[in-house]
C-alpha cells in the first residue's frame, strides 16, 4: 500500500508544487494527494504529467478533516513571496498535527519556529527536488518520533483559551 503525502489548499501556478510532485514521482512508495479547488487546467496538467497524483476536489470545512486524517505526511507550502507568508502560522499545521501527521514544510521563519522547533516535521527547500526526497525519507525513517512530536506540538497551545 502506498503512503499518502497530502497537500490541501488552493491549487494554482502561484502555489508552485511541481518539485513536490517530481520528488513523489521518484519515490515509488508514495502517492501525492492534492485536495482543493483551483485552476482546472493546471490540475489536469499535473494529472497527465505525473502517474502518482490523486486530486480530490474542494471538500467543505470541517468535512475535509475526515480525508486529511488518512495522510502519512502533509505539505505546508508557504514561501518568501509575501511578507505575511514568511511569518505565518498557518491553520494547516494545526489541522495536520491534531492527527499526529508530520509536516513537510518550506523553511521560512513562521514554520521553522513552530513545526521545526517541535520536530513535528521537517522544514526544507521546497524548490529542491532532491532535498524534498531526502526530507520525506528522513520523516519516514523516524516516523513514530515525528508523529509523537506532531501531537505534542498540537497539544502545546490551547487555541480556545487564547482566543476566548
Amino acid at each position: 500500500m502506498k503512503k499518502n503525502i497530502f497537500y490541501q489548499g488552493y491549487i494554482s501556478r502561484s502555489r508552485y508544487v511541481y518539485k513536490i510532485c517530481e520528488a513523489c514521482e521518484r519515490l515509488e512508495d508514495y502517492t501525492f494527494v492534492m485536495m482543493g479547488g483551483g485552476d482546472q487546467n493546471y490540475i489536469e496538467e499535473f494529472k497527465s504529467r505525473y502517474s502518482n497524483i490523486i486530486h480530490i476536489g474542494f471538500v467543505r470545512p470541517s468535512e475535509h478533516l475526515n480525508i486529511t486524517s488518512y495522510a502519512r505526511m502533509a505539505i505546508v507550502k508557504y514561501d518568501f513571496v509575501v511578507l505575511n507568508a514568511i511569518y505565518c502560522a498557518p491553520n494547516k499545521t494545526w489541522e495536520y498535527t491534531c492527527f499526529g501527521i508530520p509536516v513537510l514544510a518550506y523553511n521560512i521563519p513562521g514554520l521553522e519556529y513552530t513545526i521545526g522547533s517541535y520536530n513535528a516535521g521537517v522544514c526544507c527547500d521546497m524548490d529542491n527536488q532532491q532535498e524534498i526526497k531526502e526530507t520525506i525519507r528522513k520523516i519516514d525513517s523516524n516516523y513514530e518520533q515525528y508523529h509523537q512530536n506532531a501531537i505534542t506540538f498540537y497539544n502545546s497551545f490551547d487555541v480556545r483559551e487564547t482566543i476566548l
